[in-house]
């Protein structure tokens, strides 16, 4: 499953991103992005730094927050319901 980019946040700086199972991109832009988010930076950072965390719990309670009052439709509810060999 992948996820079109989004906006996540703006502020000084514009905080776009794009998720694909196992790894997450953050993209951000802006004319004031300090030197903290800078040294972040994949690309201009000299170290080249990759950040890894296990960030699944957020995932799953994103999942949950956006699901939370779906209602399931009565086509997948006869789905659900049929056997299968």
């Amino acid at each position: 499953m992948m996820v079109w980019p989004g906006l996540r946040g703006v502020g000084t700086s514009h905080q776009f991103v794009f998720y694909v199972p196992g790894i997450i991109f953050v993209l951000q832009v802006g004319k004031e992005i300090t030197d903290f988010e800078r040294q972040l930076c994949f690309y201009s950072d000299p170290l080249h730094p990759i950040i890894v965390a296990d960030i699944a719990k957020y995932i799953y309670g994103m999942v949950g927050r956006f699901t939370a009052k779906a209602v399931r439709s009565k086509e997948v509810s006869d789905y659900l319901a049929k056997k299968r060999p």
